[in-house]
C-alpha cells in the first residue's frame, strides 16, 4: 500500500498539469477572495458569518472541487492511456490499488483545501480588521473551522476517485462531475428538503456558510456516506470489469 501511495505521488510530481492546476487554484482563490471583500462594511457583508464565507467557501468549495476533478482526471487517464493494466500487473489487488488512490487523494485534498483557506485567511483577516470589522473566531473556532475545510476537500475527492473508476474516461468524469455540480442547482429549488443533502449544499453545511441548511455533523456524515457509496460502486465496477 505504501509503495502504491509513493508511486501515484512521484507521477503526480512529474506531470506538469499537477503544478498548473495548483497554480491556478490558487490565483484564483486570491482573485476571488479580493473581489468578495470589495463589499466588506456594506450590508450585505458586514456581520461575522458573512466576512467568513469568502474566505471559507474558497477552501472548502474551490479548492475540493478543483481536486476531485483532478483526482478524476487522473483515475480516467490510467484508462485512457492504457496504464491501469500496468498498474494491475504490479498490484493484482484491484481493492488495494483503488485504496491507494483514495488515501492519496484524500490526503492531497485535505492539504490542499487548508492551503487555500490560509491564503485566504492571509487575505481576508488584515483586510476585516482595517475595517474594525470581526470574523468571531476563537483559536478553538479557527481550528475545527480548518478541520472541517480539510474534511470536505478529502470527501469530495473520494467522490473524484470513484467518478475517474466509474466513468473509466476523462472527458467524461469531467463533465460528471461539473454536470452534477451545475445540475444540483437546478435541482435543489426542484426537490424542496431533499436539496439540503446534494453534495455542494452538504459541504456549504459542514464548512458552516452562513446559508448552511443542516448542523455540520449531519453534513459531515450525509457527506461522508455519499463518498462511501460512490467508492462502493467504484470498487465492484474496477472488480468486476475488464481493464484491457
Amino acid at each position: 500500500m505504501t509503495a502504491l501511495i509513493r508511486s501515484e505521488l512521484l507521477a503526480l510530481r512529474s506531470l506538469r498539469s499537477t503544478y498548473v492546476i495548483v497554480a491556478g487554484l490558487l490565483l484564483l482563490t486570491v482573485g476571488l477572495t479580493l473581489a468578495d471583500l470589495h463589499d466588506i462594511g456594506k450590508s450585505t457583508m458586514d456581520s461575522a458569518a458573512e466576512l467568513r464565507e469568502p474566505m471559507v467557501a474558497g477552501a472548502g468549495i474551490l479548492a475540493a472541487v478543483f481536486v476531485s476533478v483532478m483526482a478524476a482526471v487522473r483515475l480516467g487517464g490510467e484508462y485512457r492511456y492504457d496504464t491501469i493494466g500496468q498498474r494491475l500487473l504490479a498490484s493484482p489487488v484491484r481493492r488495494r490499488l483503488l485504496a491507494s488512490r483514495l488515501i492519496t487523494y484524500a490526503g492531497i485534498g485535505a492539504g490542499l483545501t487548508v492551503l487555500v483557506l490560509a491564503v485566504s485567511a492571509a487575505i481576508t483577516v488584515p483586510a476585516v480588521d482595517a475595517k474594525d470589522l470581526t470574523l468571531g473566531l476563537s483559536a478553538a473556532d479557527a481550528a475545527r473551522l480548518a478541520g472541517e475545510v480539510m474534511l470536505s476537500g478529502a470527501l469530495l475527492s473520494a467522490i473524484g476517485v470513484g467518478v475517474g473508476v466509474l466513468t473509466r474516461s476523462q472527458t467524461a468524469a469531467v463533465l460528471t462531475l461539473v454536470g452534477a455540480l451545475i445540475g444540483e442547482r437546478i435541482l435543489a429549488g426542484m426537490l424542496g428538503s431533499l436539496g439540503k443533502f446534494l453534495p455542494t449544499s452538504l459541504v456549504d453545511s459542514l464548512i458552516e456558510n452562513h446559508d448552511a441548511r443542516l448542523g455540520s455533523g449531519v453534513a459531515a456524515l450525509a457527506l461522508a456516506a455519499l463518498a462511501g457509496a460512490v467508492t462502493v460502486a467504484a470498487a465492484l465496477a474496477l472488480q468486476r470489469r475488464d481493464v484491457t
